[in-house]
């Protein structure tokens, strides 16, 4: 079929697992891809969750709009494995911390999303970049 000699049966099983090898790259994204990685801003947020997982952990966060009206964004940082290498377990940030986050703004902008590059909160504690 494919070439003299070669039968199917003995390409079936790459067949099958080609398409299931492929699909956890093309699930995984760039960053450049979801944010603005040569713009840092930096924003002053209240945790309201912190989700610790892979592939990425998320930061639920409440900001302070131009009105004062609170706005929900969202934090995307590193996986847990990664984290948790760095000295950041599950129960770092609780619901209430109040942070400055420091990243890369989300694409678009009005969908309130920050790669997280550095984190401070009042107590001291600091992580990452810091400007």
């Amino acid at each position: 079929m494919f070439l003299p000699g070669l039968s199917l049966n003995r390409f079936w099983p790459l067949l099958i697992l080609l398409p299931a090898l492929a699909a956890p790259l093309a699930a995984h994204h760039s960053w450049a891809g979801e944010y603005f990685v040569d713009k840092t801003i930096s924003i002053h947020a209240s945790v309201v969750k912190f989700e610790y997982g892979n592939p990425h952990s998320l930061l639920r966060l409440e900001v302070a709009g131009d009105q004062g009206a609170p706005e929900p964004w969202i934090g995307e940082w590193s996986g847990a494995g990664k984290l948790s290498n760095e000295g950041i377990g599950k129960n770092k940030l609780k619901p209430g911390d109040d942070l400055t986050v420091i990243g890369n703004p989300g694409r678009p902008p009005d969908e309130h999303r920050i790669h997280v590059l550095g984190i401070r909160r009042r107590d001291g504690f600091q992580w990452g970049r810091q400007k």
